[in-house]
């Protein structure tokens, strides 16, 4: 059984992994991230020594009533406890670098900024954590928590209204990385369309 040689460098702006088939380079406060190689013109498939991003959902109560939710989210649901996420935290191997949260209600769980705040301060390794939240009822401390903890947020488009505010809010705090989600499905079509038009034209998506 081969067993994979290879190096990881940490410090408060980077990681860095080196190894034989697999290198990268990734900025903790910008997000950028660099990978290559035996070589740097080749473009390797996956990490081989574990994944960079992982996807954990840390609450399915949502304070929307959406038909077409794919997770069937309600106002009734379970969170994931800051012990419980604790646990699973330490078990990652030390290539990650980010984990895209998956939340209803950005206040539903009521550990979230322990959880948060926890990925980019212990005593194992620091994650970026990001999220998708719903633009709905987030007061503007939320805004300022989520602009200075979070890598990326993204904003699942239910309103217009509320989505096109959110990503302004956020913006205007100085993130650089917000994104807007879509569920495509017969019921959000003419949405759809909607926000695709207001991307090039609305001020408030400026950034």
């Amino acid at each position: 059984m081969n067993t994979i040689q290879y190096k990881i460098i940490e410090s408060e702006q980077n990681k860095i992994i080196k190894s034989k088939d697999f290198n990268m380079i990734f900025d903790k406060s910008t997000g950028f991230t660099a990978v290559w190689g035996r070589t740097r013109m080749i473009d390797p498939e996956y990490c081989t020594i574990g994944p960079l991003i992982a996807d954990i959902e840390i609450s399915t109560i949502c304070n929307l009533k959406c038909a077409y939710c794919y997770k069937d989210n309600s106002s009734v649901g379970t969170n994931m406890t800051f012990e419980t996420f604790k646990n699973i935290f330490h078990k990652f191997p030390r290539s990650l670098t980010q984990i895209a949260f998956g939340i209803g209600a950005i206040d539903s769980n009521p550990d979230i900024k322990r959880i948060f705040d926890y990925c980019r301060n212990n005593d194992y390794q620091m994650i970026v954590p990001n999220v998708t939240i719903n633009g709905v009822n987030i007061s503007d401390e939320w805004y300022d928590y989520l602009a200075k903890t979070c890598g990326a947020v993204a904003v699942s488009n239910h309103s217009y209204f509320h989505c096109i505010n959110a990503v302004k809010q956020l913006t205007d705090r100085g993130m650089e990385q917000v994104n807007i989600h879509q569920v495509i499905c017969e019921e959000t079509f003419d949405e759809c369309m909607l926000m695709i038009d207001a991307v090039k034209s609305e001020p408030k998506l400026e950034k």
